[in-house]
C-alpha cells in the first residue's frame, strides 16, 4: 500500500497555523513595519547585536525612523539604493532605514571584485552606495570605492549619522510613539547572482516573499522566546540575510551578527561567550568550526541550520558526536527568497533536505539521459518577482521558476539534491554526477576534501577532473574501491589533482568556476 505524503502544515499547533496563513494572505507587506509588529511587547528585548555594539528593540526602530528620514529627503530620486557593508548592526539599521525610507535596497557582494560589482550597479541602475568607512579600510576596498566614484555618489555611514540633529532625534522619537507605518508603493529588495557564467543577475524579491519564506520557515521549527540566533553568514546571500538575519528579527528573537564567517578559530568561543542557541552556516563553514571548538563552545546550542550547499555526513556526525548537536538542513535558492525545504523534527529523515516547505507548489520533470530524479520546477508566495539583467532591465519570473537541480523524492516525501544539472558530465553519451564522483572518493579515502568538476575532452566529450587538498591519495585504491562496490565506471575521475587551498565563494560554497578554469589550463595544449 502506498504511503500518503503528509503535509508540514498537518503537524503544526493551531496557533503556529494561524500565523502561517496569516503570512500568506497578507497584502502590500513592508518588512519596516513587520519590525514594528514584531516589536509589540518586547520593546526593552536585545534585537541585534555584534561584537561592538547592540540594540533592543526600541532603540532600533528609533535609529530608522531617525536614519529613514535622512535617506528619504537625501535621496528623493534614487529608487534603489545600493548597501555595502559587513554583517552587523549597522548593516542591518541601514537596511530597515532604507525599507522606512519607501526604497529597494540592493545589496552588494564585496568579495565579487571591482568588474563584478560594477556590473551589478549598473544591473541595478544605481546612483548611490551606502557603506562605511570603517569597513572600506578594514576591507582593503579603497581602489573599489575610486572606481565607484567615477560613477555615481558614494554615502558614509558615519557621515549620515553625523549630520543627525537633536531636532532629528526628537522627531524620529514621536514618530516611534505613534508607530507611524510606512506607505511604499515599491517594497522590494535585490540580490545579485555570483555572475559565474555571465553577468551578473539582479533578483527583485518583494518584501511579500522574503515575510512568506519567514514564516514557511517558522512554520517548521521548533523556536523559543529565549532564543538567540548566532550569524556569521553574509547579508548579500539569501541564507544569511532571510534566515540568519531577517527571521530572528521579524519572528520576536535576538540575532548576534559577526561580520566574517572566516575566522574559524574565533567564532566558536564567540558563539559560546554569546550565548546563542541556534548556530547558521554552511556545510564548509560549519566543518571548519566545529575542528576548531572545543567540547564546551557548543554547549548552549539547541540545534544548527545548514544551507546554502549540500551538508557532509561526516560533519553532520561530527556535530553530534562531540556535542550532542543535531544539523537540520535546508535547501534553497536566491530566487526562492531562499528556502524551498527543510528537514526539521518531526519530519527529520537522514540524509535527505526534508519536505516541501507550505505553500510550495513543484514539478519534478524527467531529463533525458538521467535516470534517477528529475529537474525540479517550483511556485510559491517565496519565489521572487524577477530578474534585472544587463543591459535588458526587469524580466518577470515565469509561472514556474526552473531550479536546475536534479532531485528525487521519497514514499515519505522527503526530497534528496542530487546534482545541479550542470553539476554533471556528459561521459560518451551518459550523464554523470560530479557530486557522487565526491561523494564515493570520500568514502574511499575517509575524509572530505574532493571537488569534481569537468573539462572538454575530444574523445568522451567531457572528462573529470578530480581536486583534493589530501596530498596521499592513490589512484588505484579509489579504482578498487569503485570494483568492489560495484559501481559504475564511469565515476571514477580521468585525473587527481592536488592543490593547496580550496578555492570558496563569498557564501561559503565552493568556488566550482575558479577550480573549472584551473583544470582547463591543466588541459590546454602548450604551444
Amino acid at each position: 500500500m502506498q504511503k500518503v505524503v503528509m503535509n508540514p502544515v498537518d503537524y503544526l499547533s493551531s496557533e503556529k497555523k494561524e500565523e502561517y496563513f496569516h503570512s500568506l494572505n497578507k497584502k502590500n507587506v513592508n518588512l519596516f513595519n513587520e519590525l514594528l509588529e514584531s516589536s509589540k511587547g518586547i520593546e526593552e528585548k536585545t534585537a541585534v547585536e555584534d561584537p561592538f555594539m547592540k540594540m533592543d528593540y526600541k532603540t532600533l526602530i528609533i535609529s530608522c525612523y531617525v536614519l529613514g528620514e535622512k535617506i528619504e529627503k537625501g535621496l528623493k530620486n534614487d529608487e534603489s539604493i545600493g548597501v555595502l557593508l559587513p554583517t552587523s548592526v549597522v548593516h542591518v539599521l541601514t537596511l530597515f532605514s532604507i525599507f522606512k525610507a519607501g526604497k529597494t535596497p540592493a545589496l552588494l557582494n564585496s568579495s565579487m571584485g571591482i568588474k563584478s560589482i560594477l556590473d551589478c550597479i549598473d544591473s541595478g541602475q544605481l546612483k548611490t552606495v551606502i557603506t562605511s568607512k570603517s569597513f572600506v579600510e578594514k576591507g582593503g576596498f579603497e581602489l573599489l570605492i575610486k572606481e565607484l566614484e567615477k560613477t555615481l555618489t558614494v554615502l558614509y555611514i558615519e557621515d549620515l549619522k553625523a549630520a543627525i540633529s537633536q531636532s532629528d532625534k526628537a522627531k524620529g522619537y514621536i514618530q516611534y510613539q505613534i508607530k507611524k507605518q510606512v506607505k511604499a508603493s515599491r517594497n522590494e529588495l535585490i540580490l545579485f547572482t555570483s555572475g559565474s557564467e555571465t553577468k551578473p543577475k539582479g533578483v527583485v524579491l518583494s518584501h511579500g516573499n522574503i515575510y512568506a519564506n519567514i514564516y514557511q520557515i517558522f512554520s517548521m521549527l521548533p523556536f523559543y522566546a529565549h532564543d538567540k540566533v548566532f550569524n556569521a553568514l553574509p547579508m548579500f546571500h539569501s541564507f544569511g540575510l532571510t534566515t540568519g538575519t531577517l527571521f530572528p528579527l521579524l519572528t520576536k528573537l535576538s540575532v548576534f551578527l559577526y561580520p566574517t564567517p572566516l575566522h574559524f578559530k574565533e567564532i566558536p568561543a564567540v558563539v559560546f561567550n554569546s550565548h546563542s542557541t541556534i548556530l547558521f552556516g554552511t556545510s564548509t563553514f560549519l566543518e571548519k568550526y566545529e575542528k576548531a571548538a572545543k567540547k564546551h563552545h557548543f554547549s548552549s546550542l539547541r540545534f544548527v541550520v545548514a544551507g546554502g550547499e549540500r551538508l557532509k555526513p561526516e560533519v553532520r556526525d561530527a556535530y553530534l558526536i562531540k556535542s550532542a548537536v543535531r544539523i537540520l538542513e535546508g535547501y534553497g535558492c536566491t530566487e526562492a527568497a531562499p528556502v524551498i525545504c527543510f528537514n526539521a523534527l518531526p519530519l527529520y529523515k537522514t540524509n535527505t533536505v526534508g519536505m516541501f516547505l507550505p505553500g510550495v507548489q513543484y514539478k519534478i520533470v524527467p531529463v533525458e539521459g538521467i535516470s534517477e530524479g528529475g529537474r525540479l520546477l517550483i511556485k510559491g508566495p517565496n519565489v521572487m518577482k524577477g530578474y534585472l539583467q544587463y543591459e535588458q532591465g526587469f524580466i518577470p519570473a515565469p509561472e514556474w521558476y526552473d531550479t536546475g537541480d536534479v532531485v528525487k523524492q521519497d514514499e515519505d516525501g522527503c526530497i534528496t539534491v542530487l546534482s545541479r544539472l550542470k553539476r554533471f558530465a556528459k561521459l560518451s553519451g551518459e550523464m554523470v554526477s560530479l557530486n557522487l564522483v565526491e561523494q564515493i572518493a570520500a568514502k574511499c579515502y575517509q575524509r572530505t576534501d574532493f571537488y569534481a568538476v569537468c573539462v572538454p575532452d575530444a574523445t568522451k566529450g567531457e572528462r573529470i577532473v578530480l581536486f583534493t587538498t589530501f596530498n596521499e591519495i592513490e589512484a588505484a585504491k579509489l579504482k578498487k574501491y569503485v570494483k568492489i562496490e560495484q559501481l559504475s565506471q564511469m565515476n571514477i575521475p580521468h585525473t587527481i589533482e592536488n592543490i593547496n587551498s580550496v578555492p570558496l565563494l563569498g557564501s561559503g560554497k565552493v568556488d566550482y568556476v575558479t577550480l573549472t578554469q584551473q583544470a582547463k589550463i591543466l588541459f590546454t595544449p602548450k604551444i
